[in-house]
């Protein structure tokens, strides 16, 4: 039982570790996520994280035993700080509106760096604690292993002692007779006292055998008992069975959903790409327009140069050109407010790249945990599937025991009525022998 315990608080470590990473991959989502829509609700998976960590780091010191793990578990906090340090640095900076230090801090490679070391350090507990749970396994199908050895090996030895008292029975009661037989042929007076003697003999064995078949009787109800508790046991394991076999079911329809996530965030990937390059063809021509707008512009004030010099002949020259500057500078001005545009839209498709391999990289994640799932509930029916087939074995043994068990009641109630008869046949025979005592009474006076 206590090494069962320990199976089951391995299991509830891994779940814990699993949780806190994904409790601290969602609050980052919430970052950026606060990042692209500057809106305050989008950070409520990081301000859930901070009250969950502290939880989950206390619940994994409480169960964690190993003394290996507990030192790998004083470096979690130190990882966490850093990470939530740094998500609490973005929101500042994009509250105050410093967009080109939020950038930059955003283009840095220390962020990664972080979540990449904290995600090392979990898989490394993970790691650690797999190896544990695997030797945790092995304890418990050893003490499986004594536990149905324990069991046959005490019907073995119950069988065994109920052979050897039916023999001390026997010899306690067939030696005397032929005793008492032989004693009796000898002399008369002697078959009085052995015969009241084997009366008392055989009324304490009539004593005995019943004390006998009582233990028996309840020894039989108890392995029957034990055989409606085996059956039991085997109906529940085969209802868990049916259980990880749903369960193993949603995990495929889990990893199927997964699947196409990951296409459809690849789709979005590709449809991203090719906006960039849209955009990027608008900023060319924007360019172009805005080089265009310049040379019209020279060609106006040359033009306008060449209006005056010609005079009054060229006054309407002059206007021409007048408003042919005008919208050069009007074109001009358009090309800058598209080039300012187009370098906005550029900064947020950026944002939308990243913030798309991160969902990505998230879809990757569940991909993983919902493979790992996949794997631990294939063991679970593994393992499920080996305790059936041995509690089927401990109920066919019981079985078999309380029949090897009633047919010893039957005996010892057939030598508890040969003892009655026994004792029955020795009053008669002491009667008989007082007669015979008497007899040979008479003979002697008569002689």
């Amino acid at each position: 039982m206590n090494t069962v315990e320990d199976l089951n608080r391995a299991h509830a470590i891994m779940a814990d570790l699993r949780l806190l990473e994904k409790t601290i991959i969602s609050a980052e989502a919430g970052e950026k996520e606060f990042v692209i829509t500057s809106k305050e609700e989008d950070l409520e998976p990081y301000m859930m994280a901070k009250t969950k960590i502290p939880t989950i780091l206390q619940d994994l010191n409480n169960m964690v035993s190993d003394p290996y793990q507990k030192i790998r578990l004083e470096q979690l906090p130190i990882a966490l700080d850093n990470k939530l340090q740094e998500i609490e640095q973005v929101i500042a900076i994009k509250r105050k509106g410093n967009q080109q230090q939020l950038a930059e801090l955003l283009a840095s490679e220390e962020s990664q760096i972080n979540l990449s070391k904290l995600q090392a350090e979990l898989q490394e507990i993970e790691q650690a604690e797999l190896k544990l749970l695997e030797d945790r396994q092995i304890k418990v199908r050893q003490a499986e292993a004594t536990d149905n050895l324990i069991m046959v090996g005490g019907g073995i030895a119950i069988v065994s002692i109920s052979g050897i008292m039916i023999w001390f029975v026997l010899r306690q009661v067939v030696k005397p007779i032929n005793q008492n037989a032989i004693e009796i042929a000898a002399s008369s007076g002697q078959i009085s006292r052995s015969v009241a003697e084997q009366e008392r003999i055989a009324s304490q064995q009539a004593v005995s055998v019943n004390q006998t078949t009582a233990t028996v009787d309840e020894l039989g109800a108890s392995s029957r008992q034990v055989a409606q508790q085996a059956e039991f046991a085997v109906t529940s394991a085969n209802q868990v069975l049916s259980l990880a076999g749903d369960g193993t079911k949603a995990v495929e329809l889990t990893l199927e959903e997964m699947a196409k996530l990951r296409a459809k965030v690849h789709q979005i990937a590709e449809e991203i790409t090719r906006l960039s390059e849209k955009t990027n063809q608008i900023g060319m021509i924007s360019t172009a327009v805005k080089d265009l707008a310049s040379q019209t512009n020279m060609l106006a004030l040359n033009a306008a140069v060449e209006a005056v010099r010609a005079g009054e002949s060229g006054k309407g020259f002059g206007v021409v050109a007048t408003e042919i500057r005008k919208l050069a500078d009007q074109s001009q001005k358009s090309a800058s407010q598209i080039s300012t545009l187009v370098t906005d839209i550029q900064k947020a498709i950026s944002s939308t790249v990243r913030v798309t391999e991160e969902g990505r990289y998230t879809v990757e994640s569940g991909v993983e945990v919902v493979n790992n799932t996949a794997e631990t509930f294939a063991g679970v029916a593994a393992a499920i599937n080996t305790v059936v087939v041995n509690t089927k074995q401990i109920s066919l043994n019981v079985e078999q025991q309380a029949i090897a068990i009633g047919q010893i009641v039957t005996a010892m109630n057939d030598i508890n009525q040969g003892a009655t008869h026994a004792a029955s046949g020795m009053t008669q025979a002491k009667m008989s022998s007082q007669q015979l005592h008497q007899v040979a009474e008479n003979l002697k006076a008569l002689v």
